[in-house]
């Protein structure tokens, strides 16, 4: 999309939080509240919503906030309004194409690509960047394997497989089994984005 229509679909969803009932908002188990904001965590990072605004903010390292961009603050939209009362992680760990059969793997392997290479090109920077997201080493496949924080209760892994001489590097994130109880399919992909670009900068020293 064009970045105009990220920011009407941004505004679009701040103002739908807005109409949402609080005290749905309230009743999630992994929200906590004072009478301006709903907190939370998203990425390794605090997470606070304006009540009155529905402005979604992150808290940097020197602990001043920031507003939150499209991916981050779209991914916090849903979990506080489209989430199940219910929903609960099931610990099983499976790729985005399987919660899904009309996906395809040409948009896996596009969206993945770029992280990818440059991963290749910084290894030790990968893993460093992991580490300082609240990252644990998974025991899982791969040349770099990490267990993420996308939330404090709904983890994701991270697998890396660096270039060798028969195939380019690749990269896979695994996802719990039943995060559609937690947010749409699309949403998934916006919380993907924000941890992949905040892992990028985490490596480069950026953040």
């Amino acid at each position: 999309m064009p970045r105009d229509n990220y920011e009407i679909a941004k505004e679009n969803a701040r103002r739908y939080f807005l109409t949402f009932d609080p005290s749905a908002v309230e009743a999630r188990p992994f929200i906590s509240y004072d009478g301006d904001w709903f907190f939370t965590a998203f990425a390794g990072q605090n997470c606070r919503v304006d009540r009155k605004t529905g402005t979604v903010e992150l808290q940097l390292a020197d602990g001043t906030w920031r507003e939150a961009g499209f991916n981050a603050a779209l991914t916090v939209y849903d979990l506080l309004c489209y989430s199940r009362p219910d929903a609960q992680a099931s610990g099983e760990f499976v790729t985005i194409g399987q919660l899904n059969s009309v996906f395809t793997s040409s948009a896996n392997s596009d969206f993945y690509r770029s992280y990818a290479r440059w991963f290749n090109d910084h290894p030790d920077a990968l893993n460093a960047a992991c580490r300082k997201m609240g990252g644990v080493p998974a025991d899982a496949k791969g040349d770099v394997a990490w267990r993420l924080p996308m939330t404090d209760f709904l983890p994701i892994i991270l697998q890396f497989w660096e270039a060798d001489e028969e195939f380019p590097p690749s990269l896979t994130l695994l996802v719990d089994s039943r995060i559609l109880d937690f947010m749409h399919f699309e949403t998934i992909w916006y919380a993907m984005g924000h941890i992949m670009d905040r892992l990028k900068r985490l490596a480069e020293g950026s953040e």
